[in-house]
Protein backbone atom coordinates (compact mmCIF):
# COMPACT_ATOMS: atom_id res chain seq x y z
CA UNK A 1 0.00 0.00 0.00
CA UNK A 2 2.66 2.33 0.71
CA UNK A 3 4.35 1.85 -2.27
CA UNK A 4 1.28 2.26 -4.16
CA UNK A 5 1.22 5.76 -2.49
CA UNK A 6 4.40 6.61 -2.79
CA UNK A 7 3.90 6.09 -7.03
CA UNK A 8 0.91 7.82 -6.92
CA UNK A 9 2.60 11.10 -4.94
CA UNK A 10 5.73 10.56 -7.58
CA UNK A 11 3.46 11.28 -10.96
CA UNK A 12 1.60 13.88 -9.37
CA UNK A 13 4.81 15.31 -8.63
CA UNK A 14 5.88 14.75 -12.43
CA UNK A 15 2.77 15.49 -13.91
CA UNK A 16 2.37 19.21 -11.95
CA UNK A 17 6.24 19.54 -12.66
CA UNK A 18 5.71 19.26 -16.62
CA UNK A 19 2.32 21.04 -16.94
CA UNK A 20 4.48 23.95 -15.06
CA UNK A 21 7.13 23.89 -17.21
CA UNK A 22 5.18 24.02 -20.23
CA UNK A 23 2.79 26.84 -18.87
CA UNK A 24 6.03 29.34 -18.19
CA UNK A 25 6.56 28.91 -22.01
CA UNK A 26 4.92 32.06 -24.66
CA UNK A 27 2.41 29.75 -26.52
CA UNK A 28 3.28 30.09 -30.67
CA UNK A 29 0.40 31.81 -31.78
CA UNK A 30 0.17 33.87 -28.74
CA UNK A 31 3.63 34.85 -29.66
CA UNK A 32 2.60 35.54 -33.25
CA UNK A 33 0.03 38.13 -32.46
CA UNK A 34 1.15 39.53 -29.78
CA UNK A 35 3.56 41.30 -32.59
CA UNK A 36 1.22 42.44 -34.97
CA UNK A 37 -0.04 46.13 -34.58
CA UNK A 38 -3.55 46.67 -36.22
CA UNK A 39 -3.37 48.92 -39.01
CA UNK A 40 0.14 48.53 -39.33
CA UNK A 41 0.71 44.62 -40.39
CA UNK A 42 -0.54 43.19 -43.24
CA UNK A 43 -1.83 39.43 -43.51
CA UNK A 44 1.23 37.91 -45.03
CA UNK A 45 2.95 39.14 -42.22
CA UNK A 46 1.12 37.43 -39.93
CA UNK A 47 1.01 34.46 -42.04
CA UNK A 48 4.94 34.00 -42.37
CA UNK A 49 5.01 34.75 -38.62
CA UNK A 50 2.58 31.91 -38.08
CA UNK A 51 4.39 29.38 -40.30
CA UNK A 52 3.07 25.75 -40.99
CA UNK A 53 0.57 26.35 -38.37
CA UNK A 54 -3.54 25.28 -38.70
CA UNK A 55 -5.14 27.07 -40.87
CA UNK A 56 -8.03 28.17 -41.71
CA UNK A 57 -9.19 31.13 -44.10
CA UNK A 58 -11.75 32.69 -45.71
CA UNK A 59 -11.59 36.11 -48.23
CA UNK A 60 -10.73 38.58 -45.41
CA UNK A 61 -9.84 36.20 -42.18
CA UNK A 62 -7.37 34.27 -41.09
CA UNK A 63 -8.47 31.13 -37.95
CA UNK A 64 -5.29 29.62 -36.71
CA UNK A 65 -5.56 26.88 -33.71
CA UNK A 66 -3.08 25.27 -31.50
CA UNK A 67 -2.93 22.69 -28.92
CA UNK A 68 0.43 23.03 -26.60
CA UNK A 69 0.08 19.25 -25.14
CA UNK A 70 -3.05 18.26 -22.99
CA UNK A 71 -2.93 21.27 -21.19
CA UNK A 72 -2.97 23.86 -23.76
CA UNK A 73 -4.82 25.62 -26.26
CA UNK A 74 -4.69 28.38 -28.37
CA UNK A 75 -7.06 30.01 -30.79
CA UNK A 76 -6.18 33.23 -33.01
CA UNK A 77 -8.86 34.97 -35.56
CA UNK A 78 -7.27 38.06 -37.36
CA UNK A 79 -9.61 40.48 -40.19
CA UNK A 80 -8.16 41.82 -43.07
CA UNK A 81 -8.90 44.86 -44.60
CA UNK A 82 -9.76 43.05 -48.43
CA UNK A 83 -7.92 46.66 -50.04
CA UNK A 84 -5.23 47.05 -48.69
CA UNK A 85 -4.35 43.57 -46.65
CA UNK A 86 -3.52 45.25 -43.59
CA UNK A 87 -4.92 43.43 -40.40
CA UNK A 88 -7.95 45.84 -38.93
CA UNK A 89 -8.62 43.56 -35.90
CA UNK A 90 -7.68 40.57 -34.30
CA UNK A 91 -9.23 38.27 -31.63
CA UNK A 92 -7.01 35.54 -29.53
CA UNK A 93 -8.32 33.09 -26.48
CA UNK A 94 -5.85 30.39 -24.61
CA UNK A 95 -6.79 28.48 -21.92
CA UNK A 96 -3.73 26.76 -19.86
CA UNK A 97 -4.40 24.25 -16.92
CA UNK A 98 -2.47 22.17 -14.81
CA UNK A 99 -3.42 19.84 -11.89
CA UNK A 100 -4.15 23.42 -9.89
CA UNK A 101 -5.68 26.05 -11.52
CA UNK A 102 -6.90 26.78 -15.17
CA UNK A 103 -5.82 30.60 -16.69
CA UNK A 104 -7.84 32.10 -19.41
CA UNK A 105 -6.34 34.72 -21.80
CA UNK A 106 -8.65 37.42 -23.48
CA UNK A 107 -7.56 39.34 -26.32
CA UNK A 108 -9.67 41.97 -28.89
CA UNK A 109 -7.25 44.34 -30.73
CA UNK A 110 -9.60 46.60 -33.17
CA UNK A 111 -10.57 49.39 -34.81
CA UNK A 112 -13.30 50.89 -33.34
CA UNK A 113 -15.95 52.10 -35.65
CA UNK A 114 -16.71 56.00 -35.81
CA UNK A 115 -20.36 55.11 -35.26
CA UNK A 116 -19.57 54.57 -31.90
CA UNK A 117 -16.42 56.72 -31.29
CA UNK A 118 -18.30 59.81 -32.74
CA UNK A 119 -20.99 59.21 -31.39
CA UNK A 120 -22.70 61.86 -28.33
CA UNK A 121 -22.29 60.29 -24.62
CA UNK A 122 -23.36 61.65 -21.34
CA UNK A 123 -20.20 60.62 -19.74
CA UNK A 124 -16.68 59.10 -20.27
CA UNK A 125 -18.01 55.76 -18.81
CA UNK A 126 -20.54 55.41 -21.41
CA UNK A 127 -18.64 55.65 -24.18
CA UNK A 128 -16.45 53.08 -22.47
CA UNK A 129 -18.91 50.81 -22.28
CA UNK A 130 -19.95 51.21 -25.97
CA UNK A 131 -16.22 50.36 -26.75
CA UNK A 132 -16.82 47.36 -24.47
CA UNK A 133 -19.70 46.23 -26.40
CA UNK A 134 -18.00 46.70 -29.84
CA UNK A 135 -15.04 44.69 -29.00
CA UNK A 136 -17.53 41.68 -27.44
CA UNK A 137 -19.74 42.05 -30.76
CA UNK A 138 -16.54 41.97 -33.16
CA UNK A 139 -15.43 38.79 -31.14
CA UNK A 140 -18.84 37.15 -31.56
CA UNK A 141 -19.04 37.95 -35.18
CA UNK A 142 -15.40 36.55 -36.05
CA UNK A 143 -16.25 32.85 -34.28
CA UNK A 144 -19.36 32.90 -36.04
CA UNK A 145 -17.53 32.79 -39.63
CA UNK A 146 -15.82 29.56 -38.22
CA UNK A 147 -18.58 28.21 -36.20
CA UNK A 148 -18.28 24.98 -38.48
CA UNK A 149 -15.02 24.43 -35.95
CA UNK A 150 -16.07 22.85 -33.53
CA UNK A 151 -12.88 23.11 -31.40
CA UNK A 152 -11.87 26.89 -31.74
CA UNK A 153 -16.01 27.48 -31.75
CA UNK A 154 -15.86 26.32 -28.21
CA UNK A 155 -12.76 27.87 -27.36
CA UNK A 156 -14.31 31.83 -28.80
CA UNK A 157 -17.50 31.04 -27.03
CA UNK A 158 -16.26 30.63 -23.66
CA UNK A 159 -14.24 34.12 -24.00
CA UNK A 160 -17.65 35.29 -25.08
CA UNK A 161 -19.54 34.65 -22.14
CA UNK A 162 -16.28 35.52 -19.68
CA UNK A 163 -16.19 39.17 -21.42
CA UNK A 164 -19.94 39.09 -21.49
CA UNK A 165 -20.62 38.42 -17.73
CA UNK A 166 -17.34 40.96 -17.26
CA UNK A 167 -19.70 43.76 -19.52
CA UNK A 168 -23.00 43.62 -17.69
CA UNK A 169 -21.09 43.63 -14.08
CA UNK A 170 -19.79 46.93 -15.34
CA UNK A 171 -23.51 47.83 -16.08
CA UNK A 172 -24.82 48.07 -12.68
CA UNK A 173 -21.10 48.88 -11.34
CA UNK A 174 -21.00 52.53 -13.17
CA UNK A 175 -18.51 54.12 -10.79
CA UNK A 176 -16.13 50.90 -11.15
CA UNK A 177 -15.87 51.31 -14.64
CA UNK A 178 -12.58 53.70 -14.76
CA UNK A 179 -10.86 50.56 -13.22
CA UNK A 180 -10.30 49.15 -16.99
CA UNK A 181 -7.63 52.15 -17.51
CA UNK A 182 -5.75 50.75 -14.76
CA UNK A 183 -3.07 48.31 -14.45
CA UNK A 184 -5.22 46.07 -12.38
CA UNK A 185 -8.09 46.47 -14.67
CA UNK A 186 -11.69 45.57 -13.16
CA UNK A 187 -11.94 42.49 -11.16
CA UNK A 188 -14.87 40.61 -11.17
CA UNK A 189 -16.19 36.85 -10.80
CA UNK A 190 -17.14 34.04 -13.04
CA UNK A 191 -18.84 30.89 -12.01
CA UNK A 192 -16.50 28.68 -13.43
CA UNK A 193 -13.32 30.94 -14.76
CA UNK A 194 -13.06 32.35 -11.51
CA UNK A 195 -11.43 35.60 -10.81
CA UNK A 196 -11.42 37.77 -13.70
CA UNK A 197 -9.69 40.96 -14.78
CA UNK A 198 -10.58 43.36 -17.63
CA UNK A 199 -8.76 46.10 -19.25
CA UNK A 200 -9.34 48.58 -22.17
CA UNK A 201 -6.12 50.51 -23.79
CA UNK A 202 -6.16 52.62 -26.83
CA UNK A 203 -3.40 53.10 -28.96
CA UNK A 204 -2.10 56.72 -29.12
CA UNK A 205 -4.74 58.58 -29.32
CA UNK A 206 -5.55 56.13 -32.51
CA UNK A 207 -9.79 54.72 -33.19
CA UNK A 208 -7.57 50.99 -31.95
CA UNK A 209 -8.46 49.86 -28.78
CA UNK A 210 -7.01 47.09 -26.65
CA UNK A 211 -8.97 44.71 -24.81
CA UNK A 212 -7.76 41.94 -22.61
CA UNK A 213 -9.00 39.40 -20.05
CA UNK A 214 -7.03 37.90 -17.50
CA UNK A 215 -8.63 34.75 -15.50
CA UNK A 216 -7.12 32.22 -12.88
CA UNK A 217 -9.39 29.64 -11.40
CA UNK A 218 -9.27 26.21 -9.69
CA UNK A 219 -8.78 23.16 -11.80
CA UNK A 220 -12.27 21.50 -11.56
CA UNK A 221 -12.35 17.79 -12.63
CA UNK A 222 -16.35 18.32 -14.04
CA UNK A 223 -15.49 21.32 -16.27
CA UNK A 224 -14.96 20.11 -19.58
CA UNK A 225 -12.79 23.05 -20.71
Amino acid sequence: MFRVLKALLLMFIVLFTVTGCQRSKIMPVESSFSKVTVGQNTSDELLDMLGDAKLLQTTDKISVLNNTGKFRREVGIASVEPDSSTISRFVYMSRDKNLTDVKLRIVVSTKVGPEVLLKPYATASDKSLAILRYCHQALRGDTMEFANDQESHDLMNLASMVLGIGIAKLEVSPRDISDINTENGFTYEHTTAGECKLRLEQQENSDIYTLSVHTRGPFDWMVKW
